[in-house]
């Protein structure tokens, strides 16, 4: 049996789209200045989903502190991703079990 290090574990994993919701309320326009807000919201040690909204103005200035309830701005598009992380072969993966590491200081900044 061929030992593995972590590097080439590191490596191996993806965290593919399975599901993708999109609300479209109005268009942006071109040289609208426009700010994409993303958190986690939901996180297992297998999936993570994330909900997103796109504004428009330049809310750069806020940065770290857009409430996740009511970000400034005019709302362009919100919606939600979902992800499995994978390994090399596209089998599912419990990142905590995969890299222990990764998913502890995942865990700390989706909480912050």
């Amino acid at each position: 049996m061929a030992a593995t290090t972590g590097r080439s574990r590191r490596g191996g994993l993806l965290l593919p789209l399975v599901k993708l919701d999109v609300n479209f309320t109005q268009p942006a326009r071109y040289d609208d200045w426009v700010t994409i807000c993303t958190r986690v919201a939901d996180k297992t040690a297998l999936r993570i989903e994330f909900e997103s909204r796109i504004m428009k103005g330049d809310l750069t200035a806020s940065v770290g502190r857009v409430s996740k309830d009511d970000p400034a701005g005019e709302l362009l598009v919100s919606g939600s991703t979902k992800h499995v992380w994978v390994n090399k072969e596209w089998k599912p993966v419990r990142l905590d079990r995969e890299l222990p590491e990764v998913w502890a200081a995942f865990k700390a900044l989706a909480e912050a």
